[in-house]
C-alpha cells in the first residue's frame, strides 16, 4: 500500500515489478476527524494476540509482558488504564485483566484518553491520525521494530520500562 510495504514485499522475495503503490484510503476518514485528547489521566491500552500469532518467530515480549508494564508505569505515574481488546485474544488474556476491559470503536473511544498505547497494532496510527498522542511499547524487542508509527516516525518506539515510563511523563 505504500513505499515501506513495497520495499518489505520486496525484501521478502516478492518481485516489484508486479507491485503498485497506491495507498491506504481507509486510513483519509482518521485525517478528516482530527480530535484533541481528553486530559484526564487514563490511557488506553490496545491489546493484541502475539502470544498466539507470533509462536514461530517470538518476538521477545507478548501481550501479557506490554499490559504489565504498562499497568506498573501508569500506577507509578498516577494513570487509570482501560484494555481494548483485540477480537481474538486469548481467554486468559481477557480473564487475567476483565477489570480493565473497554469495549467500543477504536475511533469513538481514542478521545477519551490522554494517551493510547500498543505494541505494533495499526491502531496506534489510526490514533496518531486524530491528532491523539501515542506510544508503541515492545518490551524486550528481539529482532525487527514492526510498528508503522515508528517506521514513519510518527512515534519513538518503547522498547524497555524505563523508556515507556519517560515517553508517559512527557505525554
Amino acid at each position: 500500500m505504500d513505499e515501506i510495504a513495497a520495499r518489505e514485499a520486496a525484501e521478502d522475495g516478492i518481485d516489484p515489478s508486479i507491485m503498485r503503490i497506491v495507498g491506504q484510503p481507509g486510513l483519509a476518514a482518521y485525517v478528516d476527524r482530527s480530535m484533541r485528547p481528553a486530559r484526564n489521566r487514563k490511557l488506553l491500552f490496545l491489546s493484541q494476540p502475539l502470544s498466539i500469532v507470533r509462536q514461530k518467530r517470538p518476538l521477545g515480549y507478548t501481550e501479557f509482558d506490554a499490559a504489565e508494564g504498562i499497568l506498573k508505569a501508569a500506577a507509578s505515574l498516577g494513570y487509570r488504564v482501560e484494555i481494548k481488546f483485540h477480537p481474538k485474544d486469548t481467554e486468559e488474556m481477557r480473564k487475567r485483566y476483565e477489570d480493565f476491559r473497554v469495549e467500543g470503536n477504536l475511533p469513538e473511544l481514542a478521545a477519551g484518553y490522554e494517551a493510547v498505547v500498543g505494541m505494533s497494532t495499526m491502531g496506534l496510527l489510526q490514533c496518531a491520525l486524530l491528532g491523539i498522542p501515542v506510544i508503541s511499547y515492545q518490551p524486550g524487542c528481539e529482532g525487527d521494530d514492526l510498528c508503522i508509527t515508528n517506521k514513519l516516525q510518527i512515534t519513538k518506539g518503547a522498547f524497555s520500562y524505563q523508556e515507556l515510563c519517560e515517553q508517559l511523563r512527557n505525554v
